[in-house]
C-alpha cells in the first residue's frame, strides 16, 4: 500500500494492481478520505487475481482479462452484496455494449490489444468498459450455473464463452 495519485480511482482514492501471483499493489491517495470497506473490497479483488494467476498466470488474452476482472468484481459482490463494484457501469448504452461484445468475440484469443482502452476508456469505449463486459458475462454464468465467484477462481475463461453469447443475444432483444 503506497501513495500514488496516478493509479487511483478519483471516486475512491484507491487503486489496485496484481502484476504477479505473489504481489499486490494498492496505491492510494493519502489525502482522500478512504472508506475502509472500499479498501477491503479492493484488497479482496486483487487477492482473487493472485489465486487465479497461480493457476493460469497473468491473463494473456483480451477475453482472459475481461473474465478475470469480471470474476474479481463479482467476488467483491459475493463478499458484500450491498456494494456494487465501481467498475461495473450500468449506464452504457446497448449499442456500445453490442459493439464491444462483437469485438470481444472476434478477439477472444487476441494477445495484442489495447488494455487501457478496453478497461479505462478511449475514443471507442467508455471508462471501465472491459470490467463491465466481464461483470455481465460472469453474472450470467453465475445465474445459469447457480454458483459463486469464489468457486470459479480456477475455471478456465473459455468456460464463459456460452455466457458471453447469451448476454449478447439478450441485448439484441
Amino acid at each position: 500500500v503506497y501513495h500514488n495519485l496516478m493509479y487511483v480511482m478519483k471516486e475512491t482514492g484507491i487503486g489496485g494492481r496484481t502484476p504477479t501471483a505473489h504481489v499486490v499493489d494498492i496505491p492510494i491517495d493519502a489525502k482522500h478520505k478512504i472508506d475502509p470497506e472500499n479498501l477491503y473490497l479492493t484488497i479482496c479483488h486483487e487477492l482473487h487475481h493472485t489465486v487465479r494467476q497461480r493457476k493460469f498466470g497473468f491473463p494473456s488474452t483480451l477475453f482472459d482479462a475481461v473474465i478475470s476482472e469480471g470474476l474479481a468484481d463479482q467476488f467483491e459482490v459475493e463478499i458484500n452484496s450491498k456494494k456494487r463494484p465501481i467498475t461495473f457501469r450500468q449506464d452504457i448504452d446497448k449499442e456500445t455494449l453490442l459493439k464491444g461484445f462483437g469485438n470481444l468475440k472476434r478477439g477472444v484469443n487476441k494477445k495484442n490489444y489495447d488494455y487501457f482502452g478496453w478497461f479505462f476508456g478511449d475514443d471507442s469505449y467508455p471508462n471501465w468498459f472491459g470490467y463491465t463486459l466481464g461483470n455481465l458475462i460472469v453474472e450470467r454464468y453465475l445465474k445459469d450455473n447457480g454458483t459463486k465467484p469464489s468457486k470459479l477462481v480456477g475455471k478456465n475463461s473459455k468456460a464463459f464463452l456460452k455466457a458471453m453469447d447469451a448476454v449478447a443475444i439478450g441485448l439484441k432483444k
